[in-house]
């Protein structure tokens, strides 16, 4: 705990620091400020935010009984202000986030929006008994009760940290880095405490076992022993044009494949059966296994941000920001909870889908390899409009579901390289050239969905229900016959397969059981 402390008053002091040196706002500074990004968001805000670093460390320096929580009886008007103020800051930056595309949003607000969740973080494990140096800082009463209360403390400060990493990337510089160092000693003190506490006279492992979050703790149940994902199975589409499979192309036969200069042939979608057999998440490093991947996610705490619904197309998607733990217990596998309890109405489904969880969670990084395919020259888009800059490096995303979830037909800006790691997924591909066919999405409140089909290919297929009150969904008899006639390529892809989707080509994906797959975007 001594080291998270001190990691906090270093890292409070820091943004005292860059608040006390910020100089007045340039046009500039507010696009783009490596040197101090705060500056940006001007003297007024910069000044409410160095008050606030400011009375943060003057708890940190204080006696305990100045910060307002539950190892404490008081509670200082100062403290409680402190507390208004940095959700005032954090609305400030949650406008500007409404504002801005994320993508344009100037970086001082992203920094504005770390820093915020940082103080709130200190101040958190400042009221947390964690803080304490002994058992007397958890209280008294049953055991069960007292680690599920001092362990919930512990969730709500996971959730301050992983929503400065999810809402604004970690911040314009290297606040990934600190949020996740500052993650990994929060895991660390949590531990030891536990460890600490257990090993005392009064406690007895039968309590022990049935703490808030210790299904899967090493010295409860090694992820190793425990059960794998359900192997229960969806409808599965018959593949009719199936994608090739091979293996054993090197990284310059498969450069001049994709080359139309030494390939004159039209490019076409393969499945690589052999560049994922060195991947730790498919041996030592299981994904497939529940609690492992609670066990690399603080417990399950994390957050991570879910798609609620069938398909992002249809009526009633939304997206919200729950813990790893209840993702998995509620819209995986609910076998894995520790007492299942029969739900007589299934949830809706439930999809993390095109996150970059490997910069969230670097543990979950360190489980995949870049294939070497991704270090080729790829061709541009067939469609010279739709020609994106070239990316300094791959793009890695996360998708992460139960069977059934769908992504409609759609195209990606670059190459990719979707590698499946659990589970297996129908995947059905159609060229260029058949773009007119797909019929394009338009512009839907404000946002530009042509790169999606409007065909629904599951309800076209009849493997779907037709929804009868959306009207985008109704294609015309000559839609339909032109869509069926159009040429495409399909595969079911296995655990430790790996589809190249070359750029352009419009793709609709199905999962057939619990899925994990990893996807490489590159241009």
């Amino acid at each position: 705990m001594d080291e998270l402390i001190g990691a906090l008053h270093q890292t409070t002091s820091a943004i005292l620091a860059s608040c006390t040196l910020t100089p007045p706002p340039t046009v500039e500074s507010h696009k783009k400020n490596d040197q101090n990004p705060i500056a940006g968001c001007g003297p007024a805000v910069a000044d409410l935010l160095r008050r606030q670093a400011a009375l943060v460390l003057e708890l940190h320096d204080g006696p305990a009984d100045d910060v307002p929580g539950p190892a404490t009886k008081g509670g200082a008007v100062k403290a409680r202000c402190l507390w208004r103020r940095l959700d005032d800051l954090l609305e400030l930056a949650d406008a500007k986030f409404l504002a801005f595309r994320f993508e344009v949003l100037p970086d001082c607000w992203r920094q504005l929006y770390v820093d915020v969740r940082v103080l709130m973080f200190h101040v958190g494990v400042l009221r947390s008994r964690l803080r304490g140096g002994g058992d007397e800082s958890w209280g008294d009463g049953d055991e069960v009760e007292v680690v599920a209360e001092v362990s919930n403390e512990v969730d709500e400060l996971v959730k301050v940290l992983d929503m400065a990493m999810i809402v604004a990337g970690g911040g314009p510089g290297g606040g990934r880095h600190l949020i996740n160092r500052l993650l990994g000693l929060l895991e660390r003190a949590w531990n030891a405490r536990r460890a600490k506490r257990a090993s005392g006279p009064d406690r007895r492992d039968a309590k022990r076992q049935k703490a808030h979050h210790d299904l899967y703790d090493d010295e409860v149940l090694l992820w190793k022993e425990a059960p794998l994902f359900s192997d229960a199975a969806a409808f599965e589409p018959p593949v009719s044009r199936p994608a090739e499979r091979i293996d054993g192309v090197s990284m310059d036969s498969f450069q001049k494949y994709i080359d139309p200069a030494t390939n004159p042939e039209p490019v076409t979608p393969i499945i690589f059966t052999d560049l994922m057999e060195d991947w730790p998440a498919l041996t030592g490093r299981p994904w497939s296994r529940p609690a492992y991947l609670l066990s690399r996610t603080f417990g399950g705490r994390r957050y991570v941000p879910i798609e609620i619904g069938r398909s992002y197309v249809d009526e009633g998607w939304t997206q919200k920001l729950i813990p790893f733990k209840e993702f998995l217990e509620t819209y995986i596998d609910p076998s894995v909870a520790p007492s299942p309890t029969p739900n007589p109405t299934a949830p809706p489904k439930g999809y993390l889908a095109q996150h970059d969880l490997f910069a969230q969670i670097p543990s979950l990084r360190n489980d995949i390899l870049l294939p070497d395919y991704l270090w080729t020259d790829p061709p541009p888009h067939p469609d010279p409009k739709q020609n994106k800059p070239k990316v300094a490096s791959p793009q890695l995303n996360a998708w992460f579901g139960p069977a059934s979830t769908i992504t409609p037909l759609h195209t990606d800006s670059m190459h990719n390289l979707l590698c499946q790691v659990v589970g297996r997924k129908y995947v059905r591909l159609y060229p260029p050239s058949c773009a007119a066919a797909m019929r394009p999405r338009g512009v839907e409140g404000g946002v530009d969905m042509g790169n999606t089909s409007s065909v629904d290919l599951g309800a076209v297929e009849g493997w779907d229900a037709v929804d009868v009150d959306d009207e985008e969904a109704c294609l015309s008899e000559e839609d339909v016959e032109r869509f069926k006639a159009a040429e495409y390529w399909d595969c079911v892809l296995e655990p430790g397969e790996t589809l190249y989707i070359p750029i352009g080509w419009w793709h609709y994906v199905r999962s057939l059981s619990v899925s994990f797959s990893v996807s490489f975007w590159w241009n």
